[in-house]
This record gives C-alpha cells, structure tokens and sequence, in this order.
C-alpha cells in the first residue's frame, strides 16, 4: 500500500520537484496551495506525512500543527509535519523536522 503524502505549497517548481524525486510506486502524492485546500485533502485523504511551506498566504505555521490536529479529529494522531522554509532560524519546535529552500532531492528524501 502506498503511504500517502500531502504537500501544501504555492510553488508550481516545488510541487514539480518534490513529485519527481517521490518514488511513484511507494508514494500517493496530494497537493494544496492554500488553506481551504489544505482542511479538504488532510479531512480526506488523511495522509501519512504533510510537508507544508511558510510561503502559503493564508496559513499560518505557527498554529498550522494544532490546527490539524482539530481537523482529523480525536480518533487519528497527527501525522509527521515537515515545514519548508526559505529563512534561516525558522521557529519549528512544533514540527518533525525543517527542510529550507532551496532544496535537493537528496535532502528531501532523507
């Protein structure tokens, strides 16, 4: 079974290069620019590992973690959230882990 991963980010390229480098066969990969389409697909799809971008408009990453907890509910945990950022020193205590922009396909399969 495929693990299920969604990706909230703005960026055509980021979406194009994060798909590229995620093995097909292994991964189902889901896509949000916003919010809205951020609550649908994770109330949906309830993926298994979110990466989401501090570059999306209306969201806000500080409250993002807790906000998805809400989302799923009680009865599922919340699932590792990876935040993409392009600032050095981004606040990610509420995070699994920071991958920053510009990134390699290395790094983000690590």
């Amino acid at each position: 079974m495929k693990r299920r991963i969604l990706l909230i980010d703005e960026s055509l390229t980021v979406q194009k290069v994060v798909s590229l480098t995620l093995d097909k066969n292994k991964y189902q990969l889901c896509f949000a620019k916003s919010r809205a389409e951020a609550i649908q697909q994770i109330s949906s799809q309830k993926p298994e590992l979110i990466f989401v971008s501090d570059q999306v408009a209306d969201l806000s990453t500080a409250t993002f973690p807790k906000e998805v907890e809400a989302w799923l509910g009680g009865a599922h945990l919340r699932p590792p959230i990876v935040l993409i950022c392009g600032q050095e020193g981004r606040e990610a205590r509420h995070y699994t882990g920071v991958l920053k922009k510009p990134f390699s396909p290395q790094a983000l399969l690590a």
